[in-house]
C-alpha cells in the first residue's frame, strides 16, 4: 500500500476515483464540527442517506 506525504497527493488519488465513476462522500456532521465545509475539494458532503 502506498503511503502518501501531502494533502495534494491524496487529493490527486481521490481524484482519479472519481473519474472513474467512485462517488466519494464525507461525513456533513464532521465537516460542519469542524468547519471545514468550504475545504472539500473532492465528491460531495454526504449524510445518513447517502450511507444506508
Amino acid at each position: 500500500m502506498p503511503t502518501f506525504n501531502s494533502n495534494e497527493e491524496t487529493v490527486a488519488l481521490l481524484k482519479e476515483f472519481d473519474t472513474l465513476g467512485v462517488e466519494i462522500f464525507t461525513c456533513g456532521t464532521c465537516l460542519k464540527y469542524f468547519n471545514l465545509e468550504s475545504e472539500l475539494k473532492v465528491g460531495f458532503r454526504g449524510g445518513t442517506t447517502n450511507t444506508v
